[in-house]
Parts: C-alpha cells; sequence; structure tokens
C-alpha cells in the first residue's frame, strides 16, 4: 500500500515553514453506520488547530483506511515540519463536480479557538 501524500505546488512560493517540535499529528475518526472518515489533525495551541485537507474514508470493516491515515500521520512526524501556508492540486473524481478538475486547497485547513473535542473521535 502506498501512503497518499502530495506535494506543495511551485504557482506559490512556500512562505513558513512551522517545526513540530514536541506536537503530534492525531489520527481522528468520525464514524457514522457503516462507514469511518479518519483526518489528521494536529492541536498546534490553544487558539490553532489544524486538519489535513484529505479525509481517509471507507467501509467501518476496512482496516486498510486507518492504516494509510496512520501512515501519512507518521511521514509527517517523521518529517518533522509542516508547512502551513502551502496548496496542492486537488479534484473531486464525483460526477457532479464535472469530472476530475483539480483546483487548489490549502494542504493543512486553520481552526482558530479549537474546541476542547478537537481530538476526539465521534460517532453517532
Amino acid at each position: 500500500m502506498t501512503a497518499t501524500v502530495l506535494t506543495p505546488t511551485k504557482t506559490a512560493p512556500i512562505k513558513t515553514t512551522w517545526h513540530l517540535k514536541d506536537r503530534r499529528v492525531q489520527v481522528v475518526g468520525s464514524h457514522s453506520g457503516q462507514y469511518d472518515w479518519w483526518y489528521l489533525k494536529i492541536q498546534w495551541s490553544d487558539k490553532l488547530g489544524l486538519t489535513y485537507y484529505k479525509a481517509f474514508s471507507g467501509d467501518v470493516h476496512d482496516s486498510t483506511v486507518y492504516a494509510e491515515a496512520k501512515k501519512v500521520a507518521e511521514y509527517i512526524m517523521q518529517k518533522g515540519f509542516i508547512r502551513p501556508d502551502a496548496t496542492t492540486p486537488y479534484g473531486d473524481s464525483d460526477e457532479t463536480m464535472h469530472g476530475s478538475n483539480p483546483v487548489e486547497v490549502p494542504i493543512w485547513n486553520k481552526t482558530f479557538y479549537p474546541c476542547k473535542r478537537f481530538l476526539e473521535s465521534t460517532a453517532d
């Protein structure tokens, strides 16, 4: 299995590099019925939380979905830094989105003043 890690595009220069230091990339789940979503999140500070742009999703019984998310989290931890201003082309293969038309999206989405449950998995 290959981890899905996209590199920043060359259209915009990278402005900032943030070193993780003692911060951890957490794999946080959201479960509904027979479907799982796994998100990579970092609690940067009390005032800032970061979420990786790509959710890892699939059937609740498919352990490879969590394994892929975990592999990407470990890769980021091994690098020891993130580039919070970087973007990447990302397309949606859904037919309603006109095929796979990539658009520039931020690799890390910022959540200002994240709630106390920012790093907790949820289920309904």
